[in-house]
Formats: C-alpha cells, structure tokens, sequence
C-alpha cells in the first residue's frame, strides 16, 4: 500500500510540474480524497491509480485557463477603452493647440503658471496665519494689559485725590462751626448734608481733575498692536457702523483705516472683557481697587481677540513675498512651526515660482515677437532696439503697478502716498530688492486684492525677465563663439585643438595659421 501511494504521489507530482496552474488548498484536499477513493476501489491496483487525478486535474486546468482568457480579454478592453480615450482628448488637445495657438499658450503657460502660484500663496500662507496667529494675540494682549495696567493706575490716583478733597472740605467744614454748632444748627440732616457736601466737592475734584475714558487713554498711549495673521471684523461691540466711525472720530481714530478701526474694537473688547470678569465678582468699581492682586489676576485673564479670525488674505501676501524673494521685513513668523514651513514649503515654492515665471516670460516674450513679424518690426526681436524696447516696457510697467497702488490706498483709508514715492515701492518689488520701507500693510489686505496687485508685479518679473535674456542676446552677439569654453578646453586636453597663432601672422593680418 505505502509503494502505491508513492507512485500515485509521484504521478500527481510529474502533473503539477507539467502544468502550472493557480491551485488552491481546497483543490489540494479535493485531490487527495480522490486519489484514496480511486485506491479503494482498484484494490490497490497501480496501472488504475490516478486516473480520476489525472482528469480531475485536467478538468481544473481547462476551468482556470477559461477564466485566465476571460480576466485577460476584460483586461485588454479596458486597456482598449483608456487607450482610446487618452487618443481622443490628445486628438482634441492638438487640435485646439495648433489651432488657437494664442489661447492655448496663454491659458497653459501663462494663466494657470501665474494661478497656481496664487493658490499656492493661499494655501501655505493660510496655514502660516493660523499657526502665528496664537502668538500674535498674545502680543496684543500684553501689550493692552500694560496699557490697561497704566489706566487703572491713573483711575486709582484720581479716586484718591477725590477722596482727600471731598474728606478736607467736609473736614475743614466741621472744624470752623464745631460739632456741637453742627449739631444744634442742623439736628435733623447732618449726615445728609455731610454726603452732600462730599458729593460737591467729588464733582468739583472731578471738574479740575477728570478721569479720561479707558479706550481714549488706551489709544492715547499707542499701543502697537499688529494685525498681520488675524482680522478683528467678526463682532462689533461697540454699535452700528455708524456709531462706531463716530466713536472711532471722538477717541482720534480714522474710521476709514482698517488698522485703526480694528485697534479701538480690540481695545475695546478687552476692556469689556475686564468688566465682565470685574461684575462676576460682585465687587462694586470703587472697592476693586482695594483688591490688588484680584485687580491683577482680572487684567491677566482678558483678551481682546473675542471674535478675531484667521487672516488668511495677510497670510497669501506674505507667502508672496516668500517664494517671489522679495521680503519686506514688515512681519515674520516667530514661531518654531512657523519658521519651519518656510524652511521647507517656501523653499520649494521659491525653486516653482522660478520654473513658472520662466515659462511666462516665454510666453510673452513670443507673443510679443510673433507681432513684431507681422509689422516687419524685426529690429525689435533681436539686437539693441529689442534691449531697449524691454527695458522701457519693464518701467512703465513699475509706473502702472504704482499708480494701481495709488489708487489702492485711497480706495481703503482715502490718503495715499505721492506718486513717486510709490513708483520707489514699485522698482524695489520688481527688482525684489525689498527693502521694507514702503510695503502694502496685512492690516486692510483681502482675498480679492490677490488677484491684481500681486498679479501685476508677476507680469513685472517676466517683462524684466525677457529685458535679461535679450541683454544676454545681444552680448553673445557681440562675442560670438562657434566653440565655448568648455569646447576649447576639452580640445587642448586631448591635443587635438590648433595650435596658437603666432605673433608675426598676427601682426601681418593673417587670419589663420595652420600648422600640424
């Protein structure tokens, strides 16, 4: 029995190396209660064992190259369709390309290079406010807790002189008529009369020595509050809009500067912060001052960033500043996080900006020249008329991005900046000197101004870009090589370069020795 199994293992093993095949545990054990039942019933027989094996294999061979056929041609349709369709929409593609050439290049190579460094603007500077915004707001409140500080002080002094005057006038009044006198002269309303007299001189003290509002000392203070990485529009605590230009005029603000409206409405709001965590003491306003270190622990828990979000347009004009290296310096991040996705994504986006401005600049560059061979306007392709011509179009390009900004600022806080100041502002962002010294301020910047100004000094950069090469187009012209540098040295290196000319041809106007 042991010799007959051998060989119906033997048998099975010479077919499973015959034909390979994707067979599974189950088809195992299905063929071995095959092989024992075909055993049985041949009595042991050798020359009949494996026979229902052999079948069963093939059976299962047959069923698994079926199903290898279909799973390929399913495989091969598909193949088929995709391919057919990638065909198609190149198919379309070229033939929009070759025949609405300008369109094409314009909405490939120029509109969407300049837009996706808008979107990319967005998204990292949108992650960079939100991550700087924390420790902006920390900023401001320090800073308003100081000032605040210094308010409460100067209320505190001002209760104090109150109440040494009105205590001396009922004092010196007590002391010049005698307390019996008082007391015969008014037995009824002495304590009433007393209060008055208290009450008169408060408002006397009050008249030569008046307590200034808190909003207007905290604005008289000048506390430097930023508003790069947030906007303060969210609540508005004070009133209607109405109201609030009328209360931002009488504290010596401009209602129509976004970054004084948003310092009042800070301030504001911290001062009600304070009053709201003041009022759920229970401590009446004159007794809070008896209080000092509750007084503190009050004025270190307020905020006002109450209704302050992510400024998510100041953070796309940093970003813009990042990756096209201009660089103000009027703001920058100071958090770990923040320092170091700048270090990384702002890297990145420097090296596409890069590409992307080059492959503009192309763009225009034969836009430009295509015209220029329909008016026979060659002289402006190529040689010193073409520098010219690009360099004269870079700076009158500098002079529309400035009086675009000056319309700008007029537009949001009604003054503006002379106009060669701004043609200044113009020329060190395009050149991306950036010195810092004139810059659009985060404060009143929105989503919508992305797309104008930052897009104008991009089309800036590629005018300046083509006025580069041609500058270098016209040097090679002037210093032409048939072999470069790099040509002549690997020919000396070799020995195979010609010889130097000598001196004597060279003085008799030979233009070429040749000596082997």
């Amino acid at each position: 029995m042991s010799v007959i199994f051998q060989k119906v293992g033997s048998a099975s093993s010479v077919l499973s190396h015959q034909r390979p095949s994707n067979r599974g545990p189950e088809w195992e054990e299905s063929l071995g209660r095959v092989q024992e039942e075909e055993v049985e019933e041949r009595g042991g027989s050798p020359e009949s064992v494996g026979s229902k094996a052999e079948s069963l294999t093939q059976e299962h061979e047959q069923q698994g190259a079926a199903t290898e056929s279909d799973d390929f041609e399913d495989e091969f349709d598909q193949g088929n369709k995709s391919s057919e369709m990638m065909t198609e929409a190149h198919s379309r593609l070229y033939n929009f390309k070759h025949g609405m050439p300008h369109i094409y290049y314009i909405s490939t190579h120029l509109v969407l290079p300049l837009m996706t460094l808008i979107g990319m603007a967005f998204l990292f500077g949108g992650i960079l406010a939100k991550i700087e915004m924390k420790g902006e707001i920390e900023s401001n409140d320090a800073l308003s807790r100081n000032v605040f500080l210094k308010y409460m002080k100067h209320i505190a002094d001002r209760q104090s002189i109150y109440s040494s005057m009105a205590n001396t006038s009922v004092q010196c009044l007590v002391n010049a008529i005698g307390d019996e006198a008082m007391e015969k002269a008014f037995p009824d309303n002495l304590i009433q009369t007393t209060e008055n007299i208290q009450e008169c001189a408060f408002k006397s003290a009050k008249h030569r020595f008046p307590i200034t509002e808190p909003l207007a000392f905290l604005v008289a203070s000048e506390a430097a509050l930023t508003f790069n990485w947030m906007n303060c529009w969210g609540e508005n605590t004070i009133g209607d809009e109405n109201a609030t230009r009328i209360w931002l005029q009488n504290v010596g603000l401009n209602e129509q500067d976004n970054c004084d409206q948003q310092l009042g409405r800070y301030l504001h709001r911290f001062g009600n912060d304070f009053e709201r965590r003041k009022n759920q003491t229970g401590i009446p306003s004159e007794r809070i001052f008896l209080f000092k270190d509750l007084m503190l622990d009050l004025v270190h828990q307020s905020s006002g960033s109450r209704g302050c979000e992510v400024h998510i347009a100041g953070g796309a004009l940093f970003w813009f500043t990042i990756f096209t290296t201009i660089g103000y310096g009027n703001t920058a991040p100071e958090s770990d996080e923040g320092r170091f996705l700048v270090c990384t994504a702002g890297f990145l986006t420097i090296v596409l900006f890069l590409a992307l401005n080059n492959t503009a600049a192309q763009v225009w560059k034969n836009l430009f020249e295509h015209y220029f061979h329909k008016l026979n306007l060659s002289f402006l392709i190529r040689g010193p008329l073409s520098v010219l011509f690009w360099l004269t179009m870079t700076f009158l390009w500098m002079l529309v991005l400035a009086s675009v900004v000056m319309a700008y600022q007029m537009g949001r806080y009604g003054d503006a900046r002379p106009l060669k100041d701004l043609y200044w502002f113009s020329f060190v962002t395009v050149t991306t000197v950036g010195f810092g010294d004139i810059h659009v301020r985060h404060e009143e910047f929105t989503g919508c101004d992305m797309f104008h100004l930052p897009l104008l000094v991009l089309v800036g950069f590629n005018f300046l870009g083509i006025f580069a090469e041609k500058s270098i187009d016209l040097y090679n012209d002037y210093f032409p090589e048939q072999h470069g540098y790099a040509d002549i040295l690997e020919e000396r290196r070799s020995g195979k370069g010609p010889n130097p000319m000598p001196l004597s041809a060279q003085l008799m106007g030979v233009t070429a020795v040749a000596e082997c």
